[in-house]
């Protein structure tokens, strides 16, 4: 089966390069060997969804379902956590050009801060700010500092602090995001 194009829809087709090895152990995604199975399936698990988020300047996709927000989940997470930069690279490459899917990632940071509030579990900021990696292409930046600034927000409210987790993703102490004014005026909604 080598060379052989999965079943993509046809925009990813054009700009996806995606072939299986001879042996059926890997996939070469954009030139990396991935041996990953799991990744091969959250990336092809994704790549599916791509109908299912269209892009709208007036709505934010929130995905929704367990399977959904269990396959998101995944994907922030490695996002987060992946410091090579590799799968992190994949995963924007497989949702590059498609605003409706960074569209989904960037509401996907709204459900990791009401996630963080129900458990105080701190897997879910981390996995909101790799949802915030992955919302990278999302072409209003206003809307990106609102759903920040909920997640910042609902870390503190979980006796958590945000800022070395947000240091992360460059926003150091120079750049204290709990000092911008989105995050303040988000405090004084629930004071």
């Amino acid at each position: 089966m080598a060379g052989a194009c999965i079943g993509l829809p046809l925009p990813f087709r054009q700009t996806v390069l995606i072939s299986m090895c001879d042996n059926d152990d890997c996939k070469d995604y954009y030139g990396l060997s991935l041996t990953d199975p799991e990744l091969v399936s959250l990336l092809d698990r994704l790549i599916a969804l791509n109908n299912r988020f269209p892009y709208s300047s007036l709505h934010i996709n929130s995905p929704n379902g367990a399977e959904t927000i269990d396959l998101f989940a995944a994907l922030c997470h490695r996002a987060f956590e992946n410091k090579e930069g590799k799968e992190r690279a994949l995963i924007l490459e497989s949702i590059k050009g498609n605003k409706g899917l960074a569209s989904a990632f960037l509401g996907f940071i709204y459900t990791a801060a009401e996630k963080l509030r129900q458990t105080g579990d701190i897997r879910w900021l981390k996995i909101g700010l790799g949802a915030s990696i992955l919302q990278a292409k999302y072409p209003d930046e206003r809307d990106y500092l609102l759903a920040m600034a909920e997640l910042y927000v609902a870390a503190e409210e979980a006796g958590l602090d945000p800022r070395p987790f947000f240091a992360l993703v460059g926003y150091d102490e120079t750049d204290d995001f709990g000092n911008y004014a989105v995050v303040r005026s988000r405090r004084n909604q629930t004071a």
